[in-house]
């Protein structure tokens, strides 16, 4: 099987869990992901089925997305 793949950046969702960014190649094709691990009886970090890959050029979309979720978290801790 031909699969590559660069963790970029982890942060923690609860004692068990992270959500995982990454980079993967697979079959001649970049994608992006970002995934939920869990953390398995023998401490390793194991991915799960919830997560989103997308291809690359999928990015400057999803950029977008993010950053209209990021303006309206703005407007709601203002709000707060």
């Amino acid at each position: 099987m031909d699969v590559k793949q660069e963790f970029l950046f982890s942060f923690p969702k609860n004692d068990k869990e992270a959500i995982r960014f990454s980079i993967r190649e697979f079959k001649g094709q970049v994608y992006f992901e970002a995934r939920l691990f869990f953390k398995s009886d023998k401490g390793e970090w194991l991915p799960t089925k919830k997560g989103l890959t997308l291809s690359i050029g999928h990015y400057g979309e999803f950029r977008k997305g993010v950053q209209k979720i990021g303006e309206q978290v703005s407007v709601l801790d203002k709000a707060a």
